[in-house]
């Protein structure tokens, strides 16, 4: 699927315009028996840019990488995430490292829905997502209540000890006399990262929608509808059906012509062959008067005797 430009406003996937936008493509088998194909048409973008499919693609493989970080290297990890998710207390810093690690079983769901159109498995990807924001919100509370008497640990460091417990990472910057600094760059940073991320599940909300939803106007099959992520209606499709029915009509059409002229012309052959060995009527009625003429004359010779004898 092509994505779209970046910036360029993009119907919702699930409203009728974006679904009469998807293509139907039609082939008849040998059999007569017509057979559709559809393909899906995310008209959503995430970030103003990335295509829904590839947004929830690009939000699981995140999520894996991070993940493989943090088992490789869980320090270095934390220190590049600090900024962005928190982490600045033991509890905060124990829930970033539960979250995160659990995106190596939550990331590849996340990428084997997207490009395998699974809907049970972006809905498991987009409830880790929810988790994910939950545990987010209360990472920021934590942190922001150590932020406001940050300064302290270097004013009273053993009533901070006793009544927190130790923190090494905010000793370090009261130490360096970082507090303000600190707080306003996690507070921008993680808000930042916090509406990409939302921006991402949205994505995923939405390609979810356009795989379960079924517009109103198609027409439903007794005994059960079918899922709406494989089976919309084009435009075109109407009139290219039409068109081929039009095809194979002409085309049948001139084989049953082509069939009646040479039956016509077989059996006109057939005929003058006939005529030829076959006598007609008038033919054996003036052979049946010559046959009696030849016998009136025979026994009007045997009448009259036989010829006198020459002297």
């Amino acid at each position: 699927l092509e994505a779209p430009r970046c910036g360029a406003p993009a119907p919702n996937a699930a409203s009728p315009r974006a679904w009469r936008r998807r293509g139907a493509a039609m082939s008849v088998d040998r059999d007569g028996t017509e057979k559709y194909a559809y393909r899906i048409d995310d008209g959503g973008t995430a970030c103003f840019c990335f295509p829904l499919r590839t947004a929830v693609a690009i939000g699981g493989l995140a999520t894996t990488l991070v993940a493989i970080a943090m088992l490789v290297d869980r320090s270095g990890a934390e220190a590049s995430l600090r900024p962005l998710v928190g982490g600045y207390k033991a509890q905060s810093r124990a829930f970033v490292n539960v979250v995160e690690v659990l995106g190596i079983f939550w990331g590849p769901v996340g990428i084997v829905g997207a490009v395998g159109l699974k809907t049970s498995f972006v809905k498991l990807y987009l409830g880790f997502q929810i988790v994910r924001l939950v545990v987010w919100a209360a990472i920021y509370c934590i942190d922001l209540s150590a932020f406001s008497r940050c300064n302290q640990w270097t004013r009273n460091v053993d009533e901070m000890t006793r009544t927190y417990g130790w923190n090494e990472i905010m000793f370090n910057v009261a130490l360096h006399d970082r507090c303000d600094e600190e707080r306003l760059i996690f507070v921008v940073c993680s808000v930042v990262a916090l509406l990409v991320y939302l921006s991402f599940t949205r994505a995923t909300q939405q390609l979810l929608a356009g795989m379960e939803e079924e517009p109103r106007y198609l027409l439903r099959v007794t005994g059960g509808s079918v899922n709406g992520a494989f089976y919309t209606q084009s435009l075109a499709s109407k009139s290219i059906q039409t068109k081929m029915r039009q095809q194979d009509d002409t085309r049948r059409g001139e084989v049953a012509t082509s069939s009646r002229q040479a039956s016509q012309m077989a059996q006109a052959q057939d005929g003058s062959a006939d005529a030829s060995v076959v006598p007609t009527v008038e033919e054996q009625q003036e052979e049946g008067r010559q046959g009696q003429a030849g016998e009136q004359s025979f026994a009007m010779a045997q009448a009259a005797g036989p010829p006198p004898s020459a002297v």
